[in-house]
């Protein structure tokens, strides 16, 4: 018999030193294991006990014999008990080595690809692990099935032929309770005639795809679409539509980074939290209400922000800005604008960002405002390099002109970029020679030189029958569009 005392608190008195739990047992002598009397623990004022008797030799209904194994095993114990005593050591039973091989061949979940064998009672830790189980069995023998009955406690199949007089049916159940497996309860053999190879399956579905490139795409993230088709049909052994591949890579993505609308969520959260840990940052966003939606709800318009970090440096860089906006790709278009800075040697600093609807005048507006307030302020002389977007043209000029007073930036100047005006220039005259020599003139920081190379590629182009710029060409270029 042991004596067992429980605090009838409703707080358990323990101490949890080194990750110890001990309790209050007193008693005497159990098989010659000498017990102090008392609490082990000082329970002052602790309060009354309740006590109950344990009987180590009754037998429990309901426990298997390895648990319930009565007198015989205590007896069989009991020298080795009383042997680790007197040593002063605890008895503990040892837990022989797990035999990883035996496990593995009792573990006959499926999830996927190639699934040769499928058999009744083979179960599979929930719904979706046996339906790409029994949609690998159907590719792997080249069956198609149609989808009978599917909801949150069974899936059912039968062969397309059904029709035929095919009688196939596989079924997987969840069994009643509570966090049971799905278990391939019936499976009817085919008795259709399997006419040659199929040049398709139907049961190759996006979801099933997305197993089969989903280390692909985790590994590298930018690979494209036809990659992921070739990497498909190499693993599934049918072809995979650009379409399917597509879904298929678009989920894997999700699983990883979340949806699209997470990432808009989320923006302003983010945003917050970099003001809350890096004072100074500035944000500006825009934003309106759903129409007919839920209240509270927000569409998410253009957003600005620029780290106190990159504010506080541009006033150690050179008094130039380039700007320039890219499109973004995706479920939700859109355009990104950055400000791009650069100091005493030649390192580019990112200044600033947003992300706006388009290339518009009204977007280009906004993010000078936002530029000229938060970075510029009251710097002096700050030119801006830019690409010829009309829309930036038209805020450039009123932003000098027209904006209210607190807005303005009246000592703006203007400079068009080389590369974007390269570009132009070739997709104007097509020749790659003609292309390098004017980048070359456009490198000159003297007037005499520019002049010289400009009348030399003017020349050129005449004498090869080409057209030549437009008069008046290399003087806007020197001096660049006047606001």
């Amino acid at each position: 018999m042991v004596y067992v005392q429980f605090d009838d608190d409703d707080e358990a008195r323990c101490s949890m030193d080194l990750g110890s739990m001990q309790l209050a047992i007193a008693g005497t002598e159990m098989e010659g294991i000498s017990i102090d009397e008392g609490p082990l623990l000082p329970t002052p004022d602790a309060g009354p006990y309740w006590s109950m008797v344990v009987d180590l030799n009754d037998h429990m209904d309901g426990l298997p014999d390895e648990l319930d194994s009565g007198d015989e095993a205590i007896d069989s114990s009991s020298d080795e008990s009383d042997e680790d005593v007197e040593d002063g050591s605890s008895h503990r039973a040892e837990v022989p080595p797990m035999d990883v091989e035996a496990v593995r061949a009792e573990d006959t979940s499926l999830r996927g690809f190639g699934s040769e064998v499928l058999e009744v009672r083979q179960h599979f830790p929930d719904k979706k692990a046996a339906k790409h189980a029994i949609q690998g069995y159907g590719i792997t023998i080249g069956r198609e099935y149609r989808v009978l009955r599917s909801n949150a406690e069974i899936f059912k199949v039968s062969c397309i032929h059904k029709e035929s007089g095919c009688p196939t049916r596989i079924v997987a159940r969840q069994p009643r309770g509570i966090m049971m497996p799905f278990v391939v309860t019936k499976m009817v053999p085919h008795t259709c005639e399997q006419s040659g190879v199929l040049p398709h399956h139907r049961n190759v579905t996006a979801s099933y795809v997305v197993e089969a490139i989903s280390s692909t795409v985790v590994d590298k993230i930018g690979v494209s679409v036809k990659s992921l088709i070739k990497a498909a049909a190499d693993r599934i052994g049918y072809p995979v539509s650009y379409n399917k591949a597509r879904r298929a890579k678009e989920e894997v993505l999700t699983r990883m980074f979340g949806s699209y609308e997470d990432a808009y969520n989320y923006v302003p959260r983010m945003l917050h939290q970099i003001c809350e840990t890096n004072p100074g940052t500035y944000i500006s966003r825009q934003e309106h209400l759903v129409p007919n939606g839920p209240e509270g709800h927000y569409i998410l318009d253009r957003v600005f922000w620029a780290f106190s970090q990159t504010i506080q440096a541009f006033s150690y860089c050179r008094p130039v800005l380039s700007i320039d906006g890219t499109f973004l790709t995706g479920k939700y278009t859109g355009t990104l604008l950055v400000a791009v800075a650069a100091d005493a040697n030649d390192q580019l600093l990112l200044i600033a960002y947003a992300i706006v609807e388009n290339e518009s005048t009204e977007s280009w507006l906004w993010f000078l405002k936002c530029l000229k307030d938060v970075v510029v302020r009251d710097r002096a002389g700050v030119c801006i390099i830019s690409d010829r977007n009309a829309g930036l043209l038209s805020a450039l000029h009123q932003m000098k002109y027209s904006v209210p007073l607190e807005h303005r930036w009246p000592d703006i100047t203007t400079r068009w970029c080389m590369r974007h005006w390269a570009a132009n220039f070739y997709s104007r005259f097509k020749n790659k020679d003609y292309m390098k020599i004017f980048k070359k003139m456009c490198m000159q920081n003297q007037t005499r030189k520019f002049d010289a190379i400009f009348a030399a590629l003017n020349a050129e182009m005449t004498r090869n029958g080409g057209d030549a710029p437009p008069e008046g060409q290399g003087e806007g270029a020197r001096g660049g569009p006047g606001i």
